[in-house]
């Protein structure tokens, strides 16, 4: 009798009250799994609420949550989450929910006009639905910001996304996804990132996809459908799709794709493209696809240029390298700027001070200007989640070549 309560135990989601009242100064503290369980129990009175991620957590008990069908999303289509999620930096890892009839499925399953989700990291896990299924949010009509997720994803209607799937009238920007994507069946819209941006006032800005994408009409590596703008990114993945398959945006409609590149592997039936599939009408500007590494030759929007050419700065016209987009030129493509510019002005007497990942990371984008300056390790640094970086090549050395190497530098 005692293990049988202590199975029911395990396979139960139990909502546990966080520390906190909820408001701007006293936000609830998100210090363990229960914790999000009681988010999404109590998801009809989210709005206007805080809430702060404390510290990592790990998930992996919701593998045997609910007879299987692992975490219940927070937030539904009639009680979608209306307040301020912030994950502070943290990860939620080996996350699971296994719900193949259900629509609205990811870590959030609505997030409505006033919620906000951000700086969270979701590792590993794996998310499983019908439609509208996204490895953070199955549908997002409010801010997605500063988000990433690892994890597989899989659907078996329309709208999958890596990260989100259904982005009505949104805004998703700085967050990434790298992990496989796949829309099983006959369904339409999915994306490395997101598999509809749907609505004119969305909006998908300086974000990435990396993860390889599967289904069957409106397959894009970072986007399969999208109505509003999409700004700022880039996808790296494998795309493999029947009809209005490409290796950004399957279909655009209605809106533009600008200042935007894809690299990865394009298949396809028809409507095939290295950049974009079709605009049905849609505007490309500025935007460019690999004519060598996609296998495609000609796009629906773009310009095609060779391996060599995308990895020179001169190639991407009107681009912003100062403040949004770096390259290490003759080695990679383009990435955007992550970077957390350190405080202090990196002399001697006021050495920037190196506190956390992200001044790492500004490091490596600022060599060219590191000629006399101090830097300050304030503290140790946990660098375990660069593993998932850059479609797994990791953290990026800081001065990564001949030409571009740190000179003159004081570290204390």
């Amino acid at each position: 009798a005692a293990m049988l309560m202590a199975v029911t135990a395990a396979q139960a989601q139990t909502p546990v009250a966080p520390v906190g009242s909820g408001t701007a100064g006293d936000p609830y503290q998100i210090t363990v799994l229960g914790n999000l369980a009681w988010m999404g129990d109590n998801s009809g009175s989210s709005s206007g609420k805080f809430y702060t991620v404390q510290n990592d957590i790990d998930a992996s008990a919701t593998t045997n949550w609910n007879s299987g069908a692992g975490f219940a999303p927070i937030g539904t289509n009639n009680t979608p989450f209306m307040g301020v999620f912030n994950g502070n930096g943290k990860v939620v890892r080996n996350l699971t929910i296994n719900r193949p009839s259900q629509s609205g499925v990811g870590f959030f399953g609505y997030v409505g006009l006033s919620g906000a989700v951000e700086n969270l990291g979701l590792e590993g896990g794996s998310v499983t639905g019908s439609s509208e299924v996204g490895g953070l949010a199955g549908v997002n009509f409010g801010t997605v910001r500063g988000c990433y997720a690892t994890g597989v994803v899989t659907g078996n209607a329309d709208d999958v996304g890596g990260l989100v799937g259904l982005n009505e009238c949104g805004m998703v920007s700085e967050c990434y996804a790298t992990g496989p994507v796949t829309g099983t069946g006959t369904g339409y819209n999915v994306g490395g990132l997101v598999g509809l941006n749907d609505n004119s006032v969305g909006l998908v800005s300086r974000s990435y996809a990396t993860g390889r994408v599967a289904g069957y009409n409106c397959i894009g590596g970072l986007v399969g459908q999208s109505g509003s703008l999409v700004s700022e990114c880039y996808a790296t993945g494998s795309v493999t799709g029947n009809s209005w398959v490409a290796g950004l945006a399957g279909y655009i409609y209605d809106s533009t794709v600008s200042v935007c590149y894809a690299t990865g592997p394009v298949m396809g039936n028809s409507w095939v493209g290295g950049l974009v599939g079709q605009p049905d009408p849609g505007t490309t500007t500025n935007s460019y696809w690999d004519t060598n590494t996609t296998g495609q030759a000609t796009s629906a929007g773009g310009i095609g240029r060779s391996t060599a050419e995308m990895q020179q700065q001169a190639t991407f016209v009107d681009w912003d390298f100062t403040n949004v987009w770096w390259i290490v030129e003759d080695a990679k493509y383009p990435l955007l700027r992550t970077g957390v510019t350190p405080s202090g002005s990196g002399t001697e007497g006021d050495p920037y001070l190196v506190s956390q990942l992200g001044h790492l990371v500004w490091m490596g984008e600022n060599t060219a200007a590191s000629a006399g300056k101090h830097y300050s390790l304030q503290n140790g640094l946990n660098a375990s989640g660069v593993a998932s970086w850059y479609g797994g090549a990791g953290f990026l050395p800081i001065g990564p070549d001949a030409g571009d190497n740190l000179a003159d530098v004081a570290i204390g």
